[in-house]
């Protein structure tokens, strides 16, 4: 049986997440915000990030194999600087998946920061990718 794969980023389900979140009277040094008032962009935008994952992104032999399908939720910070920091899975399918999400979004080039009171922050993201498969 022959498989054709499809790579559907959800990013328009793209969600801010943050385990500390502060207001800006208690914002110290190391706070990594869910909201500010300019969120940080990918170079381009939304199309943008998703036509880089899409290019990037392969669907890894040992799922293909195995029919494996799901989404890989990644975690990541986008510094003061506009670079990927502190990437995780917060929750992964194995078989490869996971590893290639990290290693793509590791090829992403530098965002534009989050703004909060016109200072650039730091502020984490979430990332769907779903992997799957259709038989031909």
């Amino acid at each position: 049986m022959k498989y054709i794969y499809t790579l559907i980023i959800s990013l328009s389900t793209i969600t801010c997440i943050s385990a500390q979140t502060k207001t800006p009277t208690e914002s110290t040094s190391d706070s990594v915000y869910l909201f500010v008032d300019h969120m940080p962009e990918f170079p381009g935008g939304i199309p943008k990030l998703s036509k880089f994952i899409e290019k990037n992104l392969n669907y890894p032999e040992e799922a293909l194999k195995a029919n494996v399908t799901g989404t890989v939720f990644a975690s990541f910070v986008i510094g003061k600087d506009g670079t990927i920091q502190n990437l995780f899975i917060a929750k992964g399918i194995g078989y490869g998946c996971d590893q290639e999400v990290l290693r793509v979004l590791r090829l992403m080039p530098t965002w534009s920061p989050g703004i909060l009171n016109g200072q650039p922050v730091p502020v984490r993201f979430a990332i769907p990718v779903n992997f799957g498969l259709t038989r031909k």
